[in-house]
Order: structure tokens, then C-alpha cells, then sequence
């Protein structure tokens, strides 16, 4: 396809490994044709051999040559099959709204101004319900209004942290409530 949206001439608009599978299978095509149609008539060659063992012998070559063909050609379908697929890669989405291309990790159309947040999630609540453990609050309408939750931290953190700090703390077993009290506060 040209830039502009319109199809080269009398092609279709497809991809390039598209083409390149289907002109491989054309060939492959004609090369099988070939090879069996070269067999049809009689063998010049067979200077010592009898008419008919030549005869054998020229078609059982000719089937060789040609399963030889198929299977190269079985093969090299497979090779090119997952090269198609491993390249088809769009790196646009279609907007729903106007149907323009929208690159892939733009929130918005630039056109229109889709909201694709929006559209994916139309009620954050219904994916992520209220509470702490979330980070939602309960009139949180939209990801703008979500505050980052902080991972929980290790217990090799909040040790670290105790010491530094002048808390008296283990090297094992579990960290007095207290501490990780004292710990989450100083981070919020």
C-alpha cells in the first residue's frame, strides 16, 4: 500500500513475505509441472539398455526428481510460513471511533481524540474494586485517579531499614509489628 491509504496499481495491498510466499509457490509450482512433463516421449540415452528398461528407468528417475521437488517444496512452505507470521507485526491499531491508524502505546487518537483507556476499562471499578490493597479509592472513575500502590517490602528491608534507624531487630524470624508500622509510616 502507498502512504496515502490507496493500493499499488492492479496488487492487492498486501505484505511483502506475502508476495514472497506467493511467488515461491508459482515457481514451485512450474518446476513440478516441468519436471513431470519432461519425462513424456522416449529416452535418447539409454545406450546399452532395452527400450522398456529405459522407459523404467527415466519415469522411476523422473518420480525421484519430482518427490525430491515436493518435498523442497513442503519445506520451504513450512520456512516461509513462519517467517510470515513471525514478521506480521502491526505497529498501528484502528482507532473504533474514525477508523485511522493510532500507533500501538498511544492512549488517545490523535484525529478524533479516542480514548482507548477508556474504552478498555469503562468502569475501573469493575476491574480493580475499592481498597487499599488496590490503591483505589471508592470515586475513582478513571486511571488518573489511582495512586500508585508501593510493593510490599522484604523483610531484609524493613531490617536494613530498623538498623539504620536504631531499632533493635533480629537477623531472623518475624519482624515485631511494631517496626513495620514504623517502616510503612516513613514512606508514606
Amino acid at each position: 500500500m502507498a502512504r496515502n491509504g490507496k493500493r499499488l496499481g492492479f496488487l492487492p495491498g498486501w505484505r511483502i513475505a506475502t508476495y514472497v510466499v506467493l511467488a515461491f509457490n508459482l515457481l514451485m509450482l512450474v518446476w513440478v509441472i516441468s519436471g513431470a512433463a519432461s519425462a513424456a516421449g522416449q529416452p535418447q540415452h539409454c545406450h546399452h539398455l532395452s527400450a522398456k528398461l529405459c522407459n523404467e528407468a527415466s519415469d522411476t528417475g523422473t518420480a525421484v526428481g519430482v518427490g525430491i521437488l515436493i518435498f523442497l517444496w513442503a519445506l520451504g512452505d513450512v520456512i516461509l510460513g513462519v517467517i510470515w507470521l513471525v514478521t506480521n507485526r502491526k505497529k498501528t491499531r484502528e482507532c473504533p471511533a474514525c477508523g485511522s491508524d493510532v500507533k500501538k502505546g498511544l492512549f488517545a487518537c490523535r484525529r478524533c481524540g479516542f480514548d482507548f483507556r477508556a474504552f478498555v476499562t469503562p468502569n475501573l471499578q469493575q476491574v480493580y474494586p475499592p481498597g487499599p490493597q488496590y490503591g483505589v479509592p471508592a470515586q475513582a472513575q478513571s486511571f488518573d485517579d489511582v495512586r500508585i500502590v508501593q510493593p510490599t517490602p522484604t523483610s531484609a528491608e524493613v531490617r536494613r531499614w530498623a538498623r539504620d534507624q536504631g531499632y533493635a531487630v533480629s537477623e531472623k524470624g518475624r519482624v515485631p509489628a511494631a517496626i513495620v508500622a514504623a517502616f510503612e509510616a516513613s514512606r508514606a
